[in-house]
């Protein structure tokens, strides 16, 4: 009887759909970063991030500020997140626009979240 539970229950393990990949969930995000450049001296600005989905573990993560303050343009940094599958290792990579800062990409629960960690 043990062993047709444990059998069972294996089964129901085996059986339930797998974690959603990142693809699934790349999804448009904005918020307010302070992005600490000579062109942005003013402070807080808001950035959008949009996260899309490349060829394998490979993600392509674009900057770009949606008010168009201080100069009237549309700055945008692009940098490729690498990952390692689908376990939700976390990995960062540098970007290079104005000013230099990092961002890692990971998965969260049910969220893509990046964080910003500036230079």
């Amino acid at each position: 009887m043990r062993f047709f539970a444990l059998a069972s229950l294996i089964s129901l393990v085996s059986a339930a759909p797998a974690a959603s990949s990142l693809e699934t969930r790349a999804q448009v995000l904005s918020e307010t970063i302070d992005w600490p450049s000579s062109a942005h001296s003013s402070g807080n600005i808001e950035y959008q991030y949009r996260i899309t989905p490349a060829s394998g573990d490979e993600y392509t993560v674009e900057f770009f500020n949606s008010a168009a303050a201080n100069s009237g343009s549309v700055y945008a940094y692009k940098a490729a997140a690498v990952g390692t599958g689908s376990d939700g290792s976390s990995v960062s990579k540098t970007l290079s626009a104005q000013t230099s800062a990092s961002f890692t990409l990971q998965k969260s629960g049910t969220q893509v979240q990046i964080t910003i960690d500036t230079a």
